[in-house]
């Protein structure tokens, strides 16, 4: 016995406006990535500064056992989190959090951004 199902769409936007925090927030984390991505190609020193991250990216998870690859991804995660929790219960945290998140957003958009130009379908493949 099949049963139908009624979607309301009073409903569909309630739940759209509870939480348009988070879609904000998602929609500046996706234009701060489009940015990264359309900058890489424009500056060079950006290029430079990503392309020698990469290469120490690539190299540590080439070489390094799981420990040193474990520890080297916390690293490079934690201090955004960290300033993110430690400012979210004050008013301070309002406006850094959404700055962090725009940072990272910009980062992982320069690194997508250089691999596609470096290594083209390979690049997407990694």
């Amino acid at each position: 016995m099949k049963r139908t199902r009624i979607i309301k769409l009073n409903t569909t936007f309630k739940i759209l406006l509870e939480n348009s925090g988070f879609i904000a927030l998602f929609i500046t984390y996706l234009i701060s990535f489009i940015i990264g991505c359309i900058c890489v190609f424009k500056n060079e020193n950006l290029l430079n500064y990503i392309s020698t991250e990469f290469k120490t990216f690539y190299n540590i998870r080439s070489s390094g056992n799981f420990g040193t690859i474990l520890l080297n991804s916390l690293l490079f995660a934690m201090p955004c989190v960290l300033l993110s929790f430690a400012c979210g219960t004050s008013v301070v945290g309002c406006a850094i959090s959404p700055i962090c998140l725009i940072y990272k957003g910009f980062i992982f958009g320069t690194y997508s951004g250089y691999i596609y130009e470096m290594y083209e379908l390979e690049g997407i493949v990694f």
